[in-house]
C-alpha cells in the first residue's frame, strides 16, 4: 500500500471508529440503566435465595446421620 493512500485512510478511519464508540457508548447508557434495575429486582433476590437454600441444605444435611 503506497503511503499517500495510508495517509488519507488513517483520518476517515479514525473518524469512522469515533463514531462507532460513540454509539457503542450511546448504547452502554441506554442498556446498563435497564440492566441495572434488572440485576437489582431480578438477579439479586435470587442470589439471596440461594444463599438461603445453601444454608437449609446444609441444616439438614447435618441433621442426617452420616
Amino acid at each position: 500500500m503506497p503511503k499517500a493512500s495510508r495517509r488519507k485512510l488513517l483520518p476517515v478511519l479514525m473518524k469512522y471508529f469515533s463514531q462507532l464508540w460513540m454509539l457503542f457508548l450511546r448504547l452502554w447508557k441506554l442498556f446498563s440503566q435497564p440492566w441495572k434495575l434488572f440485576r437489582r429486582l431480578l438477579i439479586q433476590p435470587i442470589i439471596v435465595k440461594c444463599s438461603i437454600s445453601d444454608e437449609v441444605l446444609h441444616s439438614i444435611v447435618e441433621c442426617f446421620p452420616r
